[in-house]
């Protein structure tokens, strides 16, 4: 199946799921550009959403997800901002069942206190789906409505970027799109008040908007994400800006996006991502041999040489040296893409490579010098701790630390980064050893489970830091490392079902993501062999032979959405394996 899925330049694209919240938003876009062009696509748009409306009347982010408030909040407004489509009465009736259910009532200040509620002090979703509303009128036509929009303080754009993280701003470190044209928004159109803050809003909206204009991504996809492009957008477009060139680029993008059924995904796709990761599941000669010949490996080198960022990024400002989730010109680098890079790397080359060796070591400098003071390891920035999706976490830790120690011992690698190398490890498994819950197991950060106690992960955290920590060859720390991997699997195996499954925690049902995630775990230790068996029997079944794979959302992206993709489930599962034949 691998084979079948690989493009023909080497890589994995994959097929992120369609998402209800991306269509919504989309719909709304190609609804205030007015252009009549567009009316075919928001049409088949509408058909979508009301085919994947949920019974109870909301939407959740993919089509497998339960219905949340704020996915429904945007596909009510989809429906019916500026529509005369007739098969809407209907699906608008249940969402506001839906609705009142979640938020108490139908009105504007119920609905922006669950919102706010729900999302608390981080403000990188509650203000843009709340300006949403407001412009959709959903939050009524009213001049008061938007009292009920938090206003987000876009002239702290304008400051040195590295004064940012002292700043603490109110949205997460790469939504910076999101506080210069939502701010923006509520600036213009928001209860204007004569205040020192107001004017100086006025003094530098310019420059504010300057600087957006000058982030935006060739293709006008910010972070390829279409949630964070539609909201700029929507944004600028209700400011009567349509003829910007930030609003133009951004409505060329989610055109660009659209699929024939009629939806949005996510995001582009996760390309870099998902190529790592099947280099890494299949880690040695005798397994990648089986997908990739000498000469596409030879190509899989250069390709991902050629995704490395050379230069400084034009709006996280991480310096360059890292890895993005896809090829796309909106993908920033992240620390737990560039972990999965060179660890491909390493298994491409078996470290022998010498002309990947400046790449290398610049990646592994990259993720040294984001590394916190806590030893953790962030996604994209250091130092910025206030809010959860910008403060260092187990499962990108651990894989840093996997990097680290697959190369640190590499001839080719300078004397000073192996000493730099050598402490990150020391620091990185402090971390770990901190950052381990009571019970045992690791709480991930990007990925969760839509049907655990407060939808964490544990099953995924757990076996990434168990499966990482199993390649560790550490004498300095070896005990420590050693008691981490036995409590971390003696709770994995407390989790399995009694079907020999695993889902996100202890009794939640079983998904072949999760239960492939703590095969490939257990596999590497004889004395849980046994338990990882039963789970990979259970693969096999539930597979039908490893022929019918059907992903299940466990992603979560962009403070709190979901998808599935595609390729995830045979990738785990081709890690399930080689660690049980090895």
């Amino acid at each position: 199946m691998l084979k079948g899925e690989q493009s023909s330049d080497g890589f994995w694209i994959g097929y992120l799921s369609s998402s209800a919240l991306a269509t919504a938003l989309s719909i709304i876009v190609l609804k205030l550009s007015g252009d009549d062009k567009y009316i075919s696509l928001i049409d088949v748009g509408l058909n979508w959403l009301l085919k994947t409306q949920n019974r109870d009347g909301g939407w959740g982010d993919s089509p497998e997800s339960p219905s949340n408030l704020s996915t429904s909040l945007i596909c009510k407004a989809a429906l019916s901002f500026k529509n005369n489509h007739e098969k809407v009465a209907s699906a608008l009736e249940r969402s506001d069942v839906y609705i009142m259910h979640k938020c108490g009532g139908l009105d504007p200040a119920s609905i922006a206190s669950s919102v706010l509620k729900f999302y608390g002090d981080d403000r990188t979703f509650s203000a843009p789906i709340l300006t949403v509303c407001a412009i959709t009128g959903l939050l009524g036509e009213s001049y008061d409505r938007w009292s009920f929009v938090p206003q987000l303080p876009f002239e702290m754009s304008v400051v040195p970027h590295w004064f940012y993280k002292k700043l603490r701003l109110p949205v997460v470190s790469y939504a910076i799109p999101a506080l210069i044209a939502i701010g923006l928004v509520k600036h213009q159109l928001g209860l204007q008040k004569s205040s020192f803050r107001a004017h100086l809003r006025e003094l530098v909206k310019n420059r504010a908007l300057n600087l957006l204009e000058a982030i935006q991504p060739c293709n006008g996809g910010f972070i390829e994400a279409i949630p964070l492009t539609a909201f700029v957008t929507i944004s600028l477009l209700s400011l009567g800006m349509k003829s910007h060139p930030i609003t133009q680029k951004g409505i060329n993008f989610i055109v660009d996006k659209h699929r024939p059924d009629g939806s949005w995904p996510i995001d582009t796709n996760l390309s870099t991502w998902n190529t790592t990761l099947i280099i890494n599941a299949l880690q040695k000669d005798k397994y990648l041999s089986q997908v990739i010949n000498n000469f596409q490996k030879q190509k899989l080198i250069q390709w991902l040489v050629q995704q490395q960022f050379k230069t400084e990024h034009v709006y996280t400002h991480a310096q360059a040296g890292g890895w993005g989730w896809t090829d796309q010109p909106g993908a920033a680098p992240d620390a737990d893409d560039t972990s999965g890079a060179l660890i491909a790397l390493y298994n491409l080359t078996g470290g022998n490579d010498v002309s990947v060796i400046n790449s290398v070591a610049s990646g592994l400098e990259w993720l040294l010098d984001i590394q916190n003071s806590d030893g953790g390891i962030p996604t994209f920035c250091k130092g910025w701790g206030r809010l959860l999706f910008d403060k260092s976490c187990p499962d990108i830790t651990a894989h840093a630390i996997e990097a680290f120690s697959l190369w640190s011992k590499n001839c080719n690698i300078n004397k000073k980064l192996q000493r730099r190398l050598h402490q990150g490890l020391i620091n990185g498994i402090k971390y770990l050893e901190k950052s381990q819950n009571q019970n045992g197991s690791w709480t991930p950060l990007w990925f969760g489970n839509q049907f655990s106690k407060d939808y964490v992960n544990l099953t995924y955290g757990t076996a990434k830091v168990v499966r990482a920590l199993s390649f560790l060859d550490f004498s300095l720390l070896q005990s420590r490392i050693d008691k981490l991997i036995r409590s971390g699997c003696e709770w994995l195996v407390s989790s399995q079902n009694n079907d020999g499954s695993w889902g996100g925690d202890i009794g939640v049902h079983g998904s072949v993501e999760e239960t492939a995630l703590a095969v490939s775990a257990l596999g590497q230790f004889s004395e849980f062999k046994n338990r990882a068996i039963r789970g990979y029997q259970w693969i096999f079944e539930k597979t039908d032979n490893f022929k019918t794979f059907t992903p299940e959302p466990i992603g979560l992206y962009f403070a709190a959405l979901w998808y599935s993709e595609r390729l995830y489930p045979v990738i785990f599962s081709c890690s399930a394996l080689t660690s049980l034949l090895d």
